[in-house]
């Protein structure tokens, strides 16, 4: 695919992506995705000002586009039979890189502004599993893992070059 964005304030850009999808067989399908992006400030970013007793947002008029690239991976195992029960699983591995990331920055105790910072990186992978219990009863597991990068860990060797988080949800469908 090719994508083309143009904002009269901060110029165009052509966006390629790409998709691949592998039916393995009937049971088994592994996707992956190669797409670059472009993010122009919203109005919000640069204009909005929040400001009374407890808040001091302010917008930036200085903010520059966001640049990003984004690739995917994906398994699904569909129909995995265990005793009664029909399981879906789902594997994914994920990798992000956005220059000029725009984010809400404090610079004192109640004091607010976006800015760009220089880089941020993601990577992770996660699982989910999926069954359907009975006609009204359906269940669903899944846990991310994700590394942020952190851009200062090249000014201080003491610093990690990533902080991982993991989140795990359930989702419990009664129909």
């Amino acid at each position: 695919g090719l994508r083309w964005t143009h904002n009269k304030n901060f110029g165009s850009a052509l966006l390629p992506s790409s998709w691949v999808s592998w039916q393995i067989n009937s049971k088994s399908i592994v996707k992956s995705s190669l797409a670059y992006g472009y993010r122009s400030p919203s109005l919000k970013e640069l204009y909005f000002n929040f400001i009374d007793v407890n808040h001091y947002v302010v917008g930036n008029t200085a903010l520059k586009p966001e640049k990003s690239v984004n690739l995917k991976t994906e398994f699904n195992y569909s129909n995995l039979q265990i005793k009664k029960l029909n399981f879906d699983l789902i594997g994914s591995i994920f990798y992000n890189d956005i220059k000029g990331k725009i984010v809400l920055t404090s610079y004192g105790p109640i004091e607010y502004e976006y800015r760009n910072i220089e880089r941020f990186k993601s990577i992770g992978s996660g699982a989910t599993i999926k069954t359907k219990i009975s006609e009204v009863v359906s269940f669903k597991t899944s846990i991310l893992r994700t590394a942020f990068y952190n851009y200062l860990s090249s000014k201080d060797n003491q610093l990690p070059n990533y902080s991982w988080s993991t989140d795990w949800s359930n989702e419990l469908d009664i129909n």
